[in-house]
């Protein structure tokens, strides 16, 4: 099956959404539209009709704006063109067009036939090539083929896998454990096309699993017999496993501040012990979570082939003759960072509910009073305008000062103490609040990517310069925003953590629930029940395509004769990281004014009833929000993403109802720099077929 381009998926993908939206909407509006076209324009370059840069081509050349093959059905076209002569770039050189070579077309020929060997397709013919006048300076560039039949497997035999004579029994063991094994290793099977990549992923993944199994030094080689007649082709592997590699010592490089035995006390690797890549690389990991670290490399000491072999060429006899040593060093290579440092910086959020500019400066300790105790302060003062710049409705100073310490190996190795004050100024549309908060934690890896967590923290928020009618709608729900009030929680955390990296995940999953506690008995003025479950999911089936989920929900429990949530405990959706169709915070449902009984009433889905007023969104007991992305990885640190949006608040539980959810579409643009993702985003929310919004989001680090 021919695997599609970057490109093709993303436009197909972005059909699906505005296919979706114009059924859902009866009809985008005419700047949607424009929108969505214009994307999808310069995604795929709509086959070199757009074209960025000069088009100016020497005289009596022509600039080739597309390469294509007709004919092909086994191997994709990007598979075919990326290796030919012939090439185009309508997008990455502004200045240095690819220029038509008619000499290098016989070749390029040629090339194809090549690489359709390489994918078991030894009858290939290219049949020429053609030449399409675009317009009079550029042309397109198609090549015919016939394919013919492939080459299939017909007998796979290996050797070097029975254990020596004189083995022991561990070496033994595991040997037979990788033979019984051999078939599930092999990309392959005996019937299926021949392929060179499958071919050598084979012999990798051979040798691999030897080396997973302590056979540090193994070596696989594998020969094919081709019979073109037969169209077969016959697979021998020979593996050369080595002498089973034992620890012989464990050496600590590169530190200098941080003592050699605090980082060996992380460290699970005993001398005379196999060596096994998978504790080396939980080894890596235990290190780095110290994070005074900018990298850890724990890897064993040893001479590489080519220095072993010298001048002799590789073969299965000169692999053989090498005697490997069956006890080698492990080192532990670290690269620390400054253990303080003082910073300053800034940055601006724009967001369809909020802009800000604001200013940061702190000062860092990784290593205070020794022990590797943490220590931060932050101050970042900030001007805060609402709803936006270009439509201010109320503005002034906001910010936050944190303060955070945390203390490694408290009674344990493994248990972190952590301890974190922080106090707030911002504004509201309609009043101002100082928020302050001290929170403690006891954070441990309980196994692998398992961890736990337990915390308490006692909050209060004091509202300021409030609106009288709003204190008065807040009144009529039970509540009294000039009446300072505690919140006193215990937390409790279980997480799974099998991400490959944590600031740009490309494979794996990460599961997260948290358990809240809030009782007059831990302070609190409330007595409730919270519970947030959140599940991601990320895989990416080539390199250049990443595709992510998340699922989460989240609900409040009134107990102990409470009838509702606080404000601050209530649950607010919108913005950057869910529902990117909704400015922050303004999903759910709506406090509204009556404008002829002055009665304040609760509107949903984001609108006031006809004849009355916004006044404010106070947020809801339940929230469900669920996303998904296709992230597309681009040259020069840049990406591109599409992505589906859907989530909602409710105020009670009785009010849930998926079929509210609020839908968003859109596509968000990113670049990859050393701080982590720097996003756009367009949400495109269709919900309400007569009311398609627009809402753009910039900020740092994916949504999930």
């Amino acid at each position: 099956m021919a695997l599609p381009s970057a490109a093709t998926a993303l436009s197909t993908f972005l059909n699906m959404i505005t296919d979706f939206a114009r059924d859902r909407v009866g009809g985008l509006r005419p700047w949607s539209s424009l929108l969505v076209g214009v994307l999808l324009w310069v995604t795929v370059g709509c086959n070199g009709l757009v074209r960025f840069g000069r088009h100016r081509p020497p005289p009596g050349r022509d600039i080739v704006v597309q390469v294509g093959v007709s004919g092909n059905v086994a191997v994709p076209t990007e598979r075919l063109v990326e290796r030919l002569a012939t090439w185009y770039d309508n997008f990455g050189s502004l200045t240095n067009k690819p220029l038509l070579d008619r000499g290098v077309l016989e070749p390029d020929c040629r090339r194809l036939e090549s690489v359709y060997a390489k994918h078991g397709y030894f009858e290939a013919r290219c049949l020429g090539s053609r030449v399409e006048r675009v317009d009079k300076v550029s042309v397109r560039v198609f090549f015919d083929v016939t394919e013919g039949e492939p080459t299939r497997i017909r007998g796979i035999t290996s050797e070097g896998l029975a254990p020596p004579v004189d083995a022991d029994e561990d070496t033994r063991t595991r040997l037979v454990e990788i033979r019984a094994k051999l078939l599930e290793l092999l990309p392959y099977r005996d019937g299926e096309v021949w392929t060179e990549d499958g071919w050598r992923l084979g012999r990798d993944s051979l040798r691999d699993a030897l080396r997973a199994r302590g056979f540090l030094h193994a070596e696989v080689e594998s020969t094919v017999l081709v019979d073109r007649k037969a169209r077969t082709a016959a697979v021998d592997l020979v593996a050369i496993p080595g002498p089973l590699a034992r620890i012989k010592e464990v050496k600590v490089l590169g530190q200098q501040e941080v003592d050699e035995a605090r980082i060996l006390r992380r460290v699970d690797l005993v001398p005379g012990e196999v060596v096994d890549p998978e504790r080396l690389a939980l080894a890596e990991r235990d290190i780095s979570s110290l994070g005074v670290f900018y990298s850890v490399s724990v890897q064993p000491v040893r001479e590489t082939l080519e220095k072993r072999l010298g001048e002799v060429p590789r073969s299965v006899e000169s692999l053989k003759a090498i005697a490997w040593p069956s006890a080698v060093d492990v080192a532990i290579r670290v690269q620390e960072m400054p253990m303080h440092e003082l910073r300053a910086g800034g940055g601006v959020l724009l967001d369809g509910s909020r802009s800000e500019v604001r200013a940061t400066v702190g000062f860092q300790h990784r290593n205070l009073f020794g022990g590797l105790r943490y220590f931060d302060i932050t101050l970042s003062p900030a001007w805060i305008v609402k709803p936006s710049f270009f439509d201010p409705e109320t503005q002034g100073v906001g910010g936050e000062t944190r303060i955070e310490f945390r203390q490694p190996s408290l009674f344990e190795e493994w248990i972190t103490w952590s301890l974190e004050t922080r106090y707030s100024l911002d504004i509201e549309l309609s009043y101002r609040t100082h928020g302050i908060l001290v929170g403690t934690a006891l954070s441990r890896p309980i196994y692998g990517p398992l961890s736990a967590r337990l915390g308490y923290s006692l909050e209060v928020e004091i509202a300021f310069d409030l609106d009288p009618g709003l204190r008065d709608a807040y009144l009529e729900l039970g509540v009294d925003l000039e009446d300072p009030y505690l919140l006193g929680r215990l937390e409790q955390t279980l997480a799974l953590d099998w991400r490959d990296d944590l600031s740009d995940p490309r494979n794996g999953v990460y599961a997260v629930t948290t358990v809240a506690e809030s009782l007059p008995a831990l302070g609190s003025d409330f007595s409730f029940i919270s519970v947030d479950l959140d599940v991601r999911g990320y895989w990416s089936p080539w390199t250049w395509l990443t595709l992510a989920g998340r699922a989460s929900w989240t609900r409040g429990f009134p107990i102990m004769g409470d009838e509702d949530l606080p404000p601050a405990a209530l649950f607010k959706g919108g913005g950057p990281s869910d529902v990117r169709g909704v400015p922050s915070n303004q999903l759910g449902p709506v406090l509204c004014l009556d404008d002829a009984t002055s009665d304040y009433v609760l509107g949903s889905r984001g609108t006031c009833p006809s004849g009355t007023s916004f006044v404010d969104i106070p947020g809801g007991e339940v929230r469900a929000i669920f996303n998904a992305e296709l992230r597309f990885h681009l040259p020069w640190s840049l990406g591109l993403v599409a992505f589906f949006d859907a989530g909602q608040v409710w105020s009670t539980p009785e009010e849930v109802n998926f079929s509210t959810l609020e839908l968003t579409v859109g596509p968000g643009l990113r670049y990859y720099s050393i701080i982590g993702p720097i996003r756009a985003d367009f949400g495109i929310l269709v919900t309400r077929p007569d009311d398609v919004e627009l809402s753009f989001h910039l900020s740092l680090g994916h949504a999930f």
